[in-house]
């Protein structure tokens, strides 16, 4: 089973970027919800490192963090745990690095609290 679609644009990288994302909104995609917002944490370090050992793993990166308005003054903020999606596609070679992604996010949960 393909874990993507793929394919090739013969352009330049900001115009390819362009490209894709008008092609996204077309489709209704990307469009921001409100009051939701979806942010992507990456650790560039964990992302190459995954990179290297298969440029698939990349298409799981960012991991997201939904940021949603419950009540006046009040947010639900989740974060993705890395070694549970590891674990859902039955990836132990990927398990230490997911596990690496999900110590940062525990830092950002403990610095949120303390603010």
């Amino acid at each position: 089973m393909e874990l993507s679609y793929n394919l090739i644009l013969e352009e330049e990288f900001e115009t390819g970027i362009t490209k894709v994302t008008d092609a996204l909104k077309t489709e209704g995609l990307g469009k921001d919800l409100h009051p939701i917002a979806i942010l992507g944490a990456c650790n560039p370090k964990l992302a190459y490192e995954a990179y290297l050992k298969d440029s698939n793993m990349l298409l799981l990166v960012p991991c997201n963090v939904v940021i949603e308005q419950t009540e006046a003054k009040k947010l639900s903020v989740k974060m993705i745990k890395p070694s549970a999606m590891m674990k859902s596609l039955s990836s132990s070679a990927f398990q230490k690095l997911a596990e690496e992604a999900d110590l940062t996010l525990l830092k950002v949960v403990r610095l949120l609290k303390l603010n």
